[in-house]
């Protein structure tokens, strides 16, 4: 066997590998000397069985059950979320999270808007004062227009007028007297209570019947006077309605007398027939004596027109002219309560 020389001959290149980094021969040798020399070097901790590279152990090792646990333990986290949310979406869980949310909101935003509108009217009341003012002069003239007002009431008429007298005792005592002869009632007017003897609903239906009383040696004059509702029977509505109705009945029946001249001649059938009617309906309102006691004296004066006689004429003219004297000093007590 031939001896090399020692330059030709060559350590085989031996690399040891430890805790994850390679080394020489030679340079493990110098550590392992360093090494026996530091007794606080653990060599069995160092070469356990754990750390020992093998030519096997040259790959990194992977530890499957690191990646198997966390995968397993995602897909178990998305079933279980998947699970959950599939039934979180259920009834309960959509009252709970949509319509609970909203409603609260929707309170909330009423709380709020309520408490705004209370600071605001409280620092502005003058302009919440003017709209109710308004709101209610607004209804109220609504109303108004509705109702029954005082120029609706008030009537004119024409009347033959005998005396006037500052006592009512002693008017009325004149008035029985007239009555013995012819028409005559009392009624309180400006300066005292007069007495009246005739009645027309126009100026020439006066002036004939002044004629008459004048021929028959009595001293009266002509007037027109009108007959002016009080406030307080407007209060009720249901006897400012009635008032309206009696007025309406009596000039219905002081045009008839005037178609009739006082009760000499036929009416017209159409103009009793629209009379008729006026009557039923102020019948229907009759609630008081001074209110039945105006309709008694219409129906006897509408009897009297539709029972026109040239034999009779005399007694109809007087009972013609008596029985609206009544019935318009009724309407002037109904509407002065």
């Amino acid at each position: 066997m031939v001896d090399m020389p020692e330059k030709n001959k060559k350590m085989p290149q031996v690399t040891i590998t430890f805790n994850g980094k390679k080394h020489t021969m030679e340079e493990w040798t110098r550590r392992e000397t360093a090494a026996d020399k530091d007794k606080s070097l653990d060599w069995n901790a160092a070469f356990s069985e754990e750390h020992v590279p093998t030519d096997r152990q040259t790959q990194t090792i992977v530890d499957e059950d690191a990646f198997v646990k966390p995968k397993h333990f995602i897909l178990n986290r998305r079933k279980k979320w998947h699970s959950s949310s599939s039934k979180s979406f259920g009834p309960l869980a959509t009252i709970r999270f949509i319509w609970l949310p909203a409603a609260a909101a929707l309170v909330v935003g009423l709380a709020i808007g309520l408490t705004m509108l209370m600071i605001f009217n409280e620092q502005n009341p003058k302009s919440n004062d003017t709209w109710t003012s308004n709101n209610e002069s607004a209804q109220s003239g609504k109303e108004r227009s509705e109702a029954v007002s005082k120029n609706d009431l008030n009537l004119s008429v024409y009347v033959i007028q005998a005396g006037l007298f500052g006592s009512a005792d002693k008017a009325e005592q004149i008035a029985s007297e007239l009555r013995s002869h012819g028409p005559a009632a009392v009624m309180p007017v400006t300066g005292g209570t007069a007495i009246f003897v005739g009645v027309a609903q126009t100026d020439a239906g006066a002036t004939q019947l002044l004629a008459h009383f004048k021929g028959l040696g009595m001293t009266v004059f002509k007037k027109k006077i009108p007959i002016k509702a009080s406030q307080t029977i407007l209060k009720k509505q249901s006897q400012s309605d009635a008032a309206l109705a009696y007025k309406k009945l009596i000039q219905g029946l002081l045009s008839l007398m005037e178609q009739s001249k006082n009760g000499t001649h036929a009416a017209n059938a159409s103009s009793l027939k629209t009379v008729d009617k006026l009557y039923q309906n102020a019948a229907k309102s009759a609630e008081n004596t001074k209110a039945k006691s105006l309709l008694n004296h219409a129906r006897m004066a509408r009897q009297v027109i539709g029972k026109v006689s040239n034999e009779n004429y005399s007694a109809q003219f007087l009972a013609l002219q008596q029985e609206l004297l009544n019935t318009l000093a009724d309407y002037n007590d109904l509407v002065h309560p």
